[in-house]
């Protein structure tokens, strides 16, 4: 088990569950909060995409480990940007999108595009 501090508050381990967040061969997955909150991540270029799925429990902590997990990236990938695609549909994950940083930068038949720029 690897084990990686994104902050003194939220500890990321790596995992093999997915609990329904987006993967495939090109992502790593890492889950805090007693696996409540799972979060996925590849890099596209210089910059890195970002998928999370939490369960009830988990939903408390979305923001902060959102945050956290971002700050994790630029830090130890070096990548200017982060984006995440959300289902049209899922107004309440755009608003947490919005809340942690992330800017609306497109919109297609079914996504709405975001991005999160290294300050």
């Amino acid at each position: 088990m690897v084990k990686g501090r994104a902050s003194d508050m939220v500890e990321f381990i790596q995992t093999t569950e997915c609990n329904g967040v987006y993967h495939d061969k090109n992502y790593r997955m890492v889950s805090c909060y007693d696996g409540n909150i799972t979060l996925s991540y590849a890099t596209k270029g210089k910059a890195m995409t970002i998928h999370f799925a939490a369960n009830k429990k988990g939903l408390r902590y979305v923001k902060l480990a959102i945050n956290s997990f971002c700050k994790w990236l630029f830090d130890n990938y070096n990548c200017p940007m982060i984006f995440g695609a959300i289902d049209k549909d899922k107004k309440s994950v755009m608003r947490i999108a919005e809340k942690v940083g992330f800017s609306h930068i497109a919109t297609n038949n079914e996504h709405c595009m975001y991005v999160r720029i290294k300050k």
